[in-house]
């Protein structure tokens, strides 16, 4: 199944808007959204149709809800949601906690680049 929608989460909406850019420019087909908050993005992914195939860009780092919090609630939604880590952390110790989500599907560095989009898109 295609990805049909990316959510990029976190807090720097400069980081937001430099990836959102990029897949709007290169795949402008595919719906994006910004969340600088996880708590409003794990609310509009629970209202989210079951059939839709989407990508979640989830920073760790962030107030109120972090990533691995999110991932925590995320997991118990039953959707078709794949998530890629998009970190500044270097530590291995994070990309190695991530991997233990089955529905982590990637780990990159911030920012991301066209190619590693390409990867999760196809």
């Amino acid at each position: 199944m295609k990805v049909e929608n990316i959510l990029f989460i976190d807090d720097d909406p400069i980081v937001n808007f430099i990836h959102k850019s990029l897949v709007e420019i290169n795949y402008p087909h595919i719906k994006t959204q910004n969340f600088l908050w996880a708590r409003d993005a794990i609310e509009h992914l629970s209202k989210q149709p079951p059939m839709s195939k989407t990508a979640v860009f989830l920073d760790i780092n962030m107030p109120d809800i972090d990533g691995w919090e999110t991932l925590q609630t995320l997991k118990n939604l039953s959707k078709n949601i794949d998530i890629y880590i998009i970190t500044a952390s270097l530590y291995d110790t994070d990309k190695i906690k991530a991997n233990g989500f089955d529905m982590v599907k990637g780990y990159f560095i911030k920012p991301f680049k066209k190619n590693q989009l390409q990867e999760v898109i196809g």
